[in-house]
């Protein structure tokens, strides 16, 4: 496994992932020079729309653009390891673009924005599916939960210069999520998935808890290896 403070692009996790986008990118030619970040911010906007289809009964594009943000949510990510790469062998320069919103590469302000969306964008969709279908308490604390680790991974960065990342439990809780979407739109539709869409949904914040507490007590772990080193 990577070291906790290394950089999210240069993680061995992502190696096998790195090798399928690489090979979609090579193929997109000028496309793949897009700014991650613009590309990130038009996920973010798209939540609006989605959110009203979703909640003026239109199912079916609240579902396609669910589907086109969850895409753009990879993109984002695949292009800015890509053009990374690119830079390393010489053939592009990432300081093309004075701004950080439109500069090539990963930049801070894209890791910082990535999960923020992405709490965006499940929210947009689970808080009109499941109206009348989830108990607004629990929808209330998925929500508090998802708050408190983007801000704790934000205080251990600010505070530490410790950079926590996703753990499996976070990948997996966002597994969830889709799955939950994915049965609300259906259960619309007319399907009889109700209580599985409920479980899901129970199960990914459920998720979400264990992960606050795996990276809360990850960053504990950190600062007391940092302080043990730097009395």
């Amino acid at each position: 496994m990577s070291e906790p403070n290394t950089p999210w692009y240069e993680k061995s996790e992502f190696d096998g992932a790195a090798q399928f986008s690489d090979g979609v990118l090579r193929q997109a030619g000028w496309l793949a020079r897009i700014p991650p970040n613009a590309v990130t911010l038009f996920g973010a906007l798209l939540s609006c729309p989605m959110f009203l289809a979703f909640g003026s009964g239109f199912i079916f594009w609240g579902a396609v653009l669910f589907a086109v943000s969850s895409v753009i949510d990879w993109l984002d990510g695949a292009l800015a390891r890509y053009q990374l790469r690119l830079h390393a062998a010489g053939r592009l320069d990432l300081r093309s673009h004075r701004s950080e919103w439109f500069r090539l590469g990963p930049t801070e302000r894209g890791k910082m924005l990535d999960p923020f969306i992405d709490k965006i964008r499940y929210f947009a969709a689970i808080v009109p599916l499941g109206r009348g279908l989830l108990p607004h308490a629990l929808i209330w604390i998925a929500a508090g939960i998802a708050l408190a680790l983007t801000a704790l991974r934000a205080l251990t960065e600010w505070r530490w210069n410790i950079q926590l990342g996703a753990n499996l439990w976070g990948k997996f809780k966002v597994y969830g999520e889709i799955l939950t979407i994915a049965l609300l739109v259906f259960l619309t539709a007319g399907a009889p998935l109700e209580e599985a869409a409920y479980a899901l949904f129970v199960i990914a914040t459920a998720l979400g808890l264990i992960s606050l507490g795996t990276q809360s007590y990850r960053a504990r772990l950190l600062w007391h290896e940092r302080k043990d080193r730097n009395p």
